[in-house]
């Protein structure tokens, strides 16, 4: 085969290719053709959240923990049985309780945006719990004054009693079962002299931080038995009294 036969048509043919390459390349286009790229287009904006709502929410909550904490600083202000120490610390508690929220408030009111809410408004229950501590420790501790105070009373109404015990003994009465009615008495108030004493020291240090790891509940509920075992104590005490009182009125 002669080969010389092909050489125009493949001078031609190269010529062409060329031109064609040329005129590619003037046009601006690239002389390679490939696959289209797509533009990227910026993502549209979120949908903006109107946040009104909860914050409306969550200073309502707040404000009823406002009024919560007034109710529990006029029943502090009134309990005459509290010791001053003790009216002092709570008082002070329920101070600075109202000043935190006062300014978590603030803060919530002013935030435009759900994720800066998702933060603060948790904050009304697990950094102030006005409801399940502040409430119980105002209440127990004005409870164990109040024992207390009952306490003392009927300590001193027992040691009277003792000596009535006594003045009827020397005088050669039968007293019955004053003796023993009296040392129940005795011992009667000293268990709830006792049980009382503790709880205000137990419960007036106790946190939020505390209740939300499960240490604060357990001294809660401790001394709430240990007042309604207490109270059990005087009621019988009370009723050791009037016996007493029944035996030495009937030997006049």
């Amino acid at each position: 085969m002669n080969a010389s036969r092909f050489l125009p048509v493949k001078a031609t043919t190269i010529r062409l290719a060329g031109a064609l390459l040329v005129g590619v390349t003037v046009l601006g286009l690239p002389a390679v053709a490939g696959a289209a790229t797509r533009p990227t287009l910026p993502p549209e904006p979120a949908a903006k959240v109107d946040v009104t709502p909860i914050v409306q929410k969550c200073t309502a909550a707040i404000d009823r923990r406002f009024t919560t904490i007034d109710q529990l600083t006029n029943a502090t202000n009134a309990a005459d049985a509290l010791t001053n120490d003790h009216r002092s610390a709570l008082q002070s508690e329920l101070a600075a309780e109202h000043t935190g929220l006062q300014g978590l408030r603030t803060q919530i009111a002013a935030a435009t945006d759900l994720a800066t809410l998702k933060q603060l408004c948790p904050k009304i229950v697990d950094d102030y719990r006005v409801y399940v501590l502040e409430t119980p420790t105002v209440r127990l501790t004005i409870a164990a004054d109040r024992e207390g105070a009952a306490a003392h009373r009927l300590d001193e109404v027992g040691s009277k009693l003792n000596d009535a015990i006594a003045k009827a003994q020397a005088a050669g009465k039968d007293v019955g079962a004053a003796p023993a009615l009296s040392a129940d008495l005795t011992a009667k108030v000293a268990h709830a002299q006792s049980s009382s004493a503790g709880v205000p020291s137990a419960v007036i240090p106790l946190t939020p931080a505390g209740y939300n790891n499960g240490s604060a509940l357990p001294v809660l509920t401790a001394s709430r038995d240990a007042l309604v075992s207490g109270k059990g104590d005087l009621i019988a005490a009370k009723d050791d009294a009037a016996k007493i009182v029944a035996i030495l009125k009937a030997l006049v």
